[in-house]
């Protein structure tokens, strides 16, 4: 068996891996929804430790953010889903806006009553509509959900939202392949998860080595299509 083949069982036999396309994220308060989109309640989700610590929530794979704004599927931060911040915020209204537009655009002909109330509430939510104390202040840059009114479950979670997030993040990928490490057939990926730590400087990781990180690039991408990447310099010659 390779060592590719071997990472990927190891990874398998994880007790708590999060899906393909799903992360584990800081999530502080859930908005309940009614059918028809109007705000039920808005519920704190924090323990109940000093520090206010959010839950750890398994939701849509957060998207990588630079200098570019792109909003997370089905939740986010206040800025992003509700248009308000605690700071000045000089792209509040662009970020919401960005969040408003794709899901408006996805969620657009779903019959799911989950997420046809979801569509309801951004087509006539207002940030000036945020106001204590149903909204509560220490909401502010918190990163929230959705669910349905009288329901257990998140808004994420419902077999419809699952789909269409699966949907989604087909479109643009290439053709189905035959993967050669797990022999199953799916697309290919442009683009791979970030490595996290590469870029993290160490007293054992030579000067010369990049300390940018980026994601790894399937076999046979155009390097046309790469990022660019700093010159390495040369290695340093031992003396004898």
């Amino acid at each position: 068996m390779s060592m590719l083949a071997s990472l990927v069982r190891a990874y398998e036999r994880l007790p708590e891996k999060p899906p393909i396309g799903y992360s584990t994220e800081k999530i502080g308060f859930c908005v309940g929804l009614t059918p028809d989109g109007s705000v039920a309640e808005v519920i704190d989700l924090r323990a109940d430790d000093k520090k206010r610590s959010p839950r750890f929530i398994l939701v849509p794979q957060a998207v990588k953010r630079t200098a570019g704004i792109a909003p997370n599927f089905l939740w986010d931060k206040t800025a992003y889903v509700l248009g308000v911040t605690a700071g000045a915020g000089k792209r509040t209204a662009e970020e919401h806006a960005k969040f408003r537009e794709r899901h408006l655009e996805l969620l657009s002909g779903e019959d799911d009553a989950g997420l046809s109330a979801l569509a309801r509430f951004l087509e006539n939510w207002t940030p000036q509509a945020f106001v204590p104390p149903l909204w509560p202040e220490a909401m502010l840059d918190q990163n929230l959900v959705f669910r349905l009114a009288g329901e257990r479950g998140f808004l994420h979670d419902r077999p419809a939202a699952q789909a269409l997030w699966a949907r989604s993040g087909a479109e643009g990928a290439a053709d189905p392949q035959i993967c050669l490490v797990t022999g199953h057939s799916a697309p290919v990926a442009r683009l791979h998860p970030s490595v996290k730590g590469v870029g993290v400087r160490s007293p054992r990781v030579p000067a010369w080595f990049p300390s940018t990180s980026m994601p790894l690039l399937p076999m046979g991408t155009n390097r046309a299509t790469m990022p660019p990447c700093r010159k390495r310099r040369p290695l340093p010659t031992r003396r004898r």
